[in-house]
C-alpha cells in the first residue's frame, strides 16, 4: 500500500475555466462592464456588476443551477486570481435585483362565447437598459456587426415556475410568458409579460420598439419570421411598407383549406403555392404538411401555410426559410436547460425579468466563445474538441472538465487527450499574443491565425 502524500497547492477539477476567464480578459469585458453599467454608491460597496455577471457565467460553465452554487467558486483560488475578489451568492442576488425596474398594469377584456366580457389585468416589463447591454454585448464580442443584414425572429415563450405573482399560462401551469427577439440565434430584446398574456397582445408596437432599437447600433434588419401570431393585417402591412421580407405562419380559414383539398383531387401536389389577399392586397402563401411531433407520432399530417411577401422565390425555399425558426426553439432549449431560465432565483416578477436579461447576455458571451475557439480548432485540425454548435453539457465535458493545479497566475493542465491539449496549447499562444481583441475587428485577425506546436 503506497504512502498518503499531502499536497499545499490545490487541484482543480474544471482547469477550462482559466482559458475562459482569460478570453473575457482579452475581449475586455471588465472595461466593458465598467464603462456600461451603473458604478455602486456607499462605503461598503466593494463589488462591482462584473463580479456578479463573472461569478454567475462561470456557474453555468460548470452546469450549476442556483446562485448559491457560486459559494463553491469563490473557494477556487484559479478563478479568485482573476476577480481578486471573492463575492458571496447574496450579493449577486442584491446586484441583480437592484437592475429590475417596475412593471406596468394594463387591464384588458375579452369575451367568451355566451358570457359577458372578462375583464383581465396585463403585466408588462419593458427593461430598456438591459435591452440595451444584450445589443451592446454582442457588439463588443464581436458576434453581431454593424451594417450587416439579419433575420429577425420573435417569439413568445413559457417559462414555468410557481412564483407567488406568476398565472396560468396556456400550457396549463403557472409561469411567465416573456417575448423574446433573436438576431443569430441570441436575445437582443426581452418583454417581460405574465403567464396570461397571450402571445399577439400588443406584438405591433413590441416588434416596431425592438427593430428601432436594433437599427439605431447600425445593424440592419432584412427579414422577419413570425409564427401565427403574427398573421395580423396590421402587422403585415407595417412590414411590407418598411420594406422588410416576412415570412408569417398562416392562419387557416375553411375557404383556403376547402382551395387546396380541390387542387389536391384535381392532381396537384405539396408544396403548393397560391395567391391570397389581405385587405386587397396579394401576398404569396406555400401550403404543405406538417408531421406529427416524436410525441404525437400517429396524429396525422396537419395543413399548414406561409405567408411571405417575396414573389420571387420558389415554394420549397418559403417553407425552408420557415423552418429555419426552429433556430429559435433551439435557443429557448438551451436557455431554459444551460443559462438557468428554468430556475429563476427571486420572488417577483420584474426581478425574474432582469434575471433573465443577464443570462441572455451569459449567452451570448459563451455562443461567441466557442465561435471563436471552433475557428482555432478547424485551422488547426482540433474540430473534434470544439464546433461552433456544441451546446453547453459537451463544451463541459470535452473542454472544462481538466485538472488544473497552481496558483496566481501559473497553473499547469493534466490532459490525456493529444487532440485537446495541442487546442490548450493553441488557445495559450494565442490569447498572449493578442494584447486586445474587443470589437468587430478581431474576428478577421482571429482567421489569419495558424499555430503549429
Amino acid at each position: 500500500m503506497g504512502k498518503i502524500r499531502y499536497e499545499s497547492i490545490k487541484r482543480i477539477h474544471n482547469g477550462g475555466v482559466w482559458h475562459v476567464l482569460n478570453y473575457l480578459k482579452r475581449r475586455e469585458f471588465k472595461k466593458f462592464m465598467k464603462e456600461k453599467f451603473p458604478s455602486r454608491i456607499g462605503k461598503n460597496a466593494k463589488y462591482t456588476y462584473f463580479d456578479a455577471i463573472c461569478q454567475l457565467f462561470v456557474n453555468c460553465l460548470n452546469k450549476d443551477k442556483r446562485i448559491a452554487d457560486t459559494e463553491k467558486i469563490r473557494k477556487s483560488k484559479l478563478v479568485t486570481s482573476y476577480y481578486n475578489k471573492s463575492i458571496g451568492h447574496d450579493t449577486v442576488g442584491l446586484l441583480l435585483r437592484s437592475l429590475a425596474v417596475p412593471n406596468k398594469e394594463i387591464k384588458t377584456s375579452y369575451r367568451l362565447k355566451g358570457k359577458e366580457d372578462v375583464e383581465s389585468i396585463q403585466q408588462i416589463n419593458t427593461n430598456h437598459f438591459l435591452n440595451d447591454m444584450l445589443i451592446e454585448t454582442a457588439l463588443q464580442f464581436g458576434y453581431l456587426k454593424k451594417g450587416a443584414q439579419y433575420i429577425l425572429d420573435i417569439d413568445a415563450t413559457v417559462v414555468e415556475t410557481k412564483k407567488s405573482d406568476a398565472t396560468i399560462t396556456y400550457k396549463k401551469c403557472k409561469g411567465y410568458h416573456p417575448l423574446v427577439v433573436l438576431l443569430n440565434g441570441v436575445p437582443v430584446w426581452i418583454e417581460g409579460r405574465n403567464g396570461n398574456s397571450h402571445s399577439r397582445y400588443d406584438l405591433l408596437n413590441s416588434l416596431k420598439n425592438s427593430i428601432e432599437k436594433i437599427e439605431s447600433y447600425g445593424l440592419k434588419v432584412s427579414t422577419v419570421r413570425i409564427d401565427s401570431a403574427g398573421f395580423n393585417s396590421s402587422i403585415i402591412e407595417y412590414l411590407n411598407n418598411s420594406g422588410k421580407t416576412f415570412f408569417i405562419r398562416a392562419i387557416k380559414n375553411t375557404a383556403e383549406v376547402k382551395r387546396v383539398e380541390t387542387l389536391l383531387d384535381e392532381g396537384r401536389s405539396l408544396p403548393l403555392g397560391l395567391i391570397r389577399y389581405l385587405d386587397g392586397v396579394p401576398y404569396k402563401c406555400a401550403y404543405t404538411k406538417k408531421k406529427g411531433t416524436r410525441k404525437k407520432k400517429k396524429q396525422q399530417p396537419k395543413l399548414f401555410g406561409v405567408i411571405t411577401n417575396d414573389n420571387d422565390l420558389s415554394v420549397e425555399k418559403i417553407i425552408s426559410m420557415y423552418n429555419y425558426r426552429a433556430l429559435c426553439e433551439q435557443s429557448f432549449r438551451e436557455l431554459k436547460s444551460f443559462f438557468n431560465w428554468d430556475a429563476l432565483p427571486f420572488i417577483n416578477m420584474n426581478e425574474n425579468i432582469a434575471y433573465l436579461h443577464v443570462c441572455g447576455i451569459m449567452y451570448t458571451m459563451y455562443k461567441s466563445m466557442i465561435k471563436d475557439i471552433s475557428i482555432i480548432s478547424l485551422k488547426n485540425r482540433c474540430s473534434e474538441v470544439v464546433t461552433q454548435t456544441m451546446h453547453l453539457k459537451a463544451f463541459h465535458d470535452k473542454f472544462m472538465a481538466v485538472f488544473a493545479r497552481g496558483k496566481n497566475d501559473s497553473y499547469t493542465f493534466e490532459i490525456d487527450d493529444p487532440v485537446l491539449k495541442r487546442l490548450y496549447q493553441l488557445l495559450d499562444k494565442v490569447l498572449h499574443q493578442m494584447k486586445s481583441i474587443s470589437g468587430i475587428n478581431y474576428l478577421d485577425g482571429w482567421n489569419n491565425i495558424v499555430c503549429r506546436t
